[in-house]
């Protein structure tokens, strides 16, 4: 969306929202990614370790299927929840640029101020 329109809209908004509600909430849409990545990569880590570990044991490869069938399961499941955050996300900026702070960002926290930045991209 161009900027000019969103300039517009946030001139007539269908509904007021203060600023530092607005950067709580990004802030913790932001945050909500990082901590699904961060376990992501956890568990990723704890496979690897269980798998090096079993062949040092010389588990039974039955076992480690098992193990292997497990940790897919977790990971899918951890996938499936990133999709619903961003599908989450997604439906937030809809309802964002009805706001008065449709004008900020392109998804995520923008600060205000003299050339202010993004500090956090937009993931979806």
């Amino acid at each position: 969306m161009a900027q000019k329109m969103r300039n517009e809209r946030a001139l007539n908004p269908a509904y007021v929202l203060d600023d530092e509600t607005y950067e709580s909430l990004s802030g913790q849409i932001q945050a909500a990614y990082i901590k699904l990545d961060q376990t992501r990569c956890h568990l990723l880590r704890l496979e690897a370790n269980f798998l090096e570990t079993a062949e040092a044991i010389r588990l039974r490869p039955e076992l480690t299927q098992k193990l292997i069938l497990k940790s897919e399961q977790m990971l899918d499941s951890m996938t499936t929840s990133r999709a619903g955050l961003i599908s989450y996300h997604t439906t937030a900026t809809a309802i964002r640029m009805q706001t008065n702070q449709a004008a900020r960002g392109s998804g995520t926290y923008t600060p205000r101020g003299e050339n202010s930045t993004p500090e956090l991209r937009s993931v979806a």
